[in-house]
């Protein structure tokens, strides 16, 4: 009884340091993304709802975004160097055990990846519009697919779906809603890469990644991951680190994590965002306008 008590406070204790931190400051720790995810969305609700009293915060929040993104573009311009650094170090260290390491979660993703883009993706396309759906689908499909591929972007791949989806015909009432709401939210491939991501981490600490706990925040992570992930390319870098957080994992996860979302980037982009012009067709099928 104790233990089932300690175990149920120390879980319950958990749930809540994901959402809250006891400082203002440990709102700016990696290791709790969660809760100043939270914080940013309600200081932005409040910054709209202030008016035109709130409009020097959000000129200042808006130049205050501008200066960040330039920083973190001078950051990425290095950042290269040191992820293929510490690459060749583990190759140095670990030898073939690492590409054994990284090569069975990447087969397994890609393998996954690919049977779900050519199975279900002609199974939605005919459910949407029978034999014709199929064929519409995957002759308009491939400009979009070969742009996310090149891109590594939602949002750069988004133009290319509007014009596939017009060429499907799809109203543009229809696509114009459900494909850019699909470049934000429906990240079916971020998804996918969020459970190799978390199974990845779970090998490097060496914890029971099926767990039925584990799975469980998994496929809740999962599920938020998907919708915070950006549509620029390598967005999911701020999933990870909020699953990183979650989980409380070492540094030590960080490097792998991210080599495997970078591997991961194309196929991903192309199942979220040529999954929107299969949404638009599903969406069209039972909305008439």
């Amino acid at each position: 009884m104790i233990t089932e008590a300690a175990s149920e406070d120390s879980w319950g204790n958990r749930i809540v340091s994901f959402f809250t931190v006891g400082e203002f400051t440990q709102l700016f720790s990696r290791q709790n993304m969660l809760a100043l995810l939270i914080f940013a969305f309600m200081t932005g609700f409040a910054a709209r709802k202030a008016g035109d009293k709130g409009q020097p915060f959000r000129v200042f929040i808006a130049s205050g975004y501008e200066v960040m993104k330039e920083l973190l573009l001078l950051i990425m311009k290095l950042a290269p160097i040191g992820l293929g650094a510490y690459f060749a170090y583990q190759v140095a260290t670990l030898g073939p055990q690492l590409f054994g390491f990284y090569a069975k979660p990447l087969g397994l993703y890609y393998v996954a990846g690919i049977v779900y883009f050519f199975v279900f993706f002609s199974l939605y396309a005919f459910m949407a519009d029978g034999q014709n759906g199929i064929r519409s689908f995957w002759k308009n499909a491939v400009y979009p697919t070969l742009t996310a591929l090149s891109t590594c972007s939602s949002f750069a791949t988004m133009p290319a779906n509007l014009q596939a989806a017009s060429k499907i015909g799809i109203p543009n009432s229809i696509a114009n809603l459900v494909i850019p709401i699909g470049t934000t939210l429906h990240k079916n491939g971020s998804s996918m890469s969020s459970i190799i991501k978390i199974y990845v981490a779970f090998l490097i600490i060496g914890k029971d990644f099926f767990d039925p706990a584990n799975l469980l925040l998994a496929l809740g992570i999962t599920v938020f991951v998907s919708i915070v992930a950006g549509g620029i390319p390598n967005g999911g870098y701020i999933g990870e680190m909020l699953m990183i957080s979650v989980y409380k994992l070492p540094q030590e996860a960080i490097p792998a994590v991210m080599i495997i979302g970078t591997l991961v980037d194309p196929l991903a982009t192309v199942l979220n965002a040529v999954g929107d012009i299969v949404a638009a067709m599903f969406v069209n099928r039972f909305v008439k306008v």
